[in-house]
């Protein structure tokens, strides 16, 4: 028969604790294959309870006041878990000084062509992974997530190198670190299973990013057409600004 009892952190003995850290541990990361570091630091906030039979650990679940949680989720709120990304400035990427219409379609054919190896090639996205693995409660899935965050950086550096005519600077250094706040994201989204909570804070921005984009997209296809730069529809910069 199941003893239980509840435990605040600083109560646990350092035989219960180290009992909790190895049934924890045979569950969350041997049994489910998902290799991460299990002390989380929260433990400290949590009660503990604990389902003993026999003088061993048979049940155990911890559980966080509502006020302890609630101060974790508006902290995580407050934060702008997207600020650490890294910055691209204007000195960042390679300028020409010339801006006439077949210099400006050849740098977005280029462009566009830099995307495709990159940014664009995963056939998934990370919304559409990270979807997955909650609705099959399988985080292993999260796995594909790396390929998409090395893509990001790719695309990041590719575009660095090709030359930016310099009325289009403000576009691509734009461009650049809405990039770079995405592969931070999917960053955050590549721990889901260990910080959840991060992971449902960053989704609202990570959306805002597309629209963001779609927007500079708008803005800057249609600078190019007040400039007389007309892009087919086969074209690289056709695909980037459809017009």
């Amino acid at each position: 028969m199941l003893n239980f009892d509840w435990y605040k952190f600083s109560e646990l003995t350092v035989e219960q604790l180290y009992a909790v850290l190895i049934l924890r541990s045979d569950i969350f990361v041997v049994e489910q294959h998902c290799p991460y570091l299990d002390p989380d630091g929260k433990d400290i906030f949590a009660m503990h309870l604990l389902g003993m039979e026999k003088n061993s650990l048979m049940a155990y679940i911890r559980l966080f006041p509502p006020t302890d949680i609630e101060n974790y989720i508006a902290g995580l709120k407050n934060q702008d878990l997207l600020a650490s990304a890294p910055q691209i400035t204007s000195s960042d990427v390679s300028i020409l000084q010339n801006n006439d219409p077949a210099t400006v379609k050849d740098y977005f054919n280029k462009l566009f062509a830099a995307y495709s190896d990159t940014v664009n090639k995963p056939t998934k996205d990370d919304l559409t992974i990270l979807k997955e693995a909650f609705d099959k409660n399988d985080f292993s899935l999260l796995l594909q997530l790396d390929e998409a965050i090395q893509e990001f950086r790719d695309g990041i550096d590719a575009a660095k190198k090709i030359p930016a005519p310099s009325d289009y600077v403000p576009f691509i250094v734009q461009e650049l670190n809405y990039f770079s706040k995405i592969k931070r994201a999917i960053e955050i989204f590549r721990r889901a299973d260990t910080d959840p909570l991060a992971t449902v804070v960053t989704l609202t921005p990570r959306i805002e990013l597309i629209k963001n984009i779609a927007a500079l997209h708008k803005e800057t296809g249609a600078l190019a057409k007040d400039n007389g730069i007309i892009f087919s529809k086969d074209e690289g910069g056709g695909k980037l600004f459809p017009q």
